[in-house]
């Protein structure tokens, strides 16, 4: 996984086709791999046997229903899986505050299921229960690489700590975020995990937005730079995504903060321009974030604004900002609630 983002590409007409046949083909395989443990005793607590094979095809199932915008049903899957994991997901929530309760006997691969269920819950605007979901999900981890060396997991060590960060980003606890955030960068930077520089610049982009939200404008200037310096890279610019207008509507905060409204007014240009050529709408909330930047940059300085009673908006408008989207293009937008 790349890590919990929130903007997701509607399906063509094509691939909900083929995810709906994926989904037929899971539900018809479920039945028979229960029916390896119909005649398994349950341990002492009533509890039955860990079903790692039908674990992780309700994870599976879980990604698909989450393509085709099904939420609901995503995580009931992402529960049911757990469950086969092993894992009571309420009495877990229930008991949340014994950190490592029962995770000797957990299935290493319930980690996967932990972060899809907190990534989901994030896309939701969940964040309380995406935080608490992460932060299971990162101490699995822990626990099961201080046992053994396991890739699978091992691939969890940025994206669970990214996963925490948003969660924290969402509840506004900006500082615990960024943390979280260094944490995600140290881990990548140790080598330890197959994360590649895309994962960097999406994990210094959200350190800077939270050292922004805390007020630290040359920290968050300096974490967005060095960001976009890999975005813009040629190696990199044509698979950034959303990244790339994101970290632009970043910057041009910073220059808002700084009193420099030409500078955002010119940096949001491109931000807007890159959001419409991905096929993003007015209804999304990358976005709508960009545009509403757009409209206070073209106020100015507030302090010039309230002295001369004039505005020293920019002659470019929102409504000026046009560029031809080709028919069909995807979008990689959301109108969900966004922590990026």
């Amino acid at each position: 996984s790349s890590g919990p983002e929130i903007g997701t590409a509607p399906l063509s007409a094509e691939a909900k086709g083929l995810v709906n046949a994926a989904l037929e083909l899971y539900a018809t395989a479920l039945p028979p791999l229960r029916y390896k443990y119909a005649n398994t005793i349950p341990t002492e607590d009533g509890s039955t046997a860990v079903q790692p094979d039908v674990a992780e095809t309700h994870c599976r199932i879980a990604e698909l229903y989450e393509l085709k915008g099904s939420l609901r049903l995503a995580e009931e899957s992402y529960v049911d899986s757990l469950g086969a994991f092993g894992v009571d997901v309420d009495r877990d929530a229930a008991d949340k505050g014994r950190e490592g309760r029962g995770f000797d006997d957990v299935h290493p691969s319930a980690a996967l299921a932990w972060h899809g269920l907190a990534s989901l819950h994030l896309k939701m605007g969940e964040f309380e229960r995406a935080l608490h979901e992460g932060e299971r999900c990162l101490h699995l981890v822990r626990v099961v690489l201080m046992r053994t060396e396991n890739d699978e997991v091992n691939g969890l060590r940025v994206t669970a700590r990214e996963c925490v960060g948003d969660a924290h980003l969402g509840l506004g606890r900006h500082d615990a975020a960024a943390e979280m955030f260094k944490e995600g960068l140290r881990e990548f930077k140790s080598g330890r995990c197959d994360s590649g520089p895309l994962v960097e610049a999406r994990l210094l982009r959200k350190l800077g937005r939270s050292s922004l939200k805390s007020g630290r404008t040359d920290e968050a200037r300096n974490h967005l730079e060095e960001s976009l310096r890999i975005l813009q890279s040629d190696k990199h610019s044509a698979r950034a995504g959303l990244e790339l207008p994101r970290a632009l509507s970043d910057v041009a905060e910073v220059h808002l903060r700084r009193g420099d409204a030409s500078s955002a007014v010119k940096t949001l240009r491109g931000a807007i321009t890159r959001y419409v050529d991905l096929g993003c709408t007015e209804r999304d909330s990358d976005m709508a974030r960009a545009r509403s930047l757009f409209k206070e940059a073209q106020l100015g300085p507030p302090t010039a604004s309230l002295l001369t009673g004039k505005s020293s908006a920019s002659p470019l408008s929102a409504g000026n900002i046009t560029h031809e989207t080709p028919r069909g293009s995807p979008s990689t937008c959301s109108t969900a609630p966004s922590t990026a």
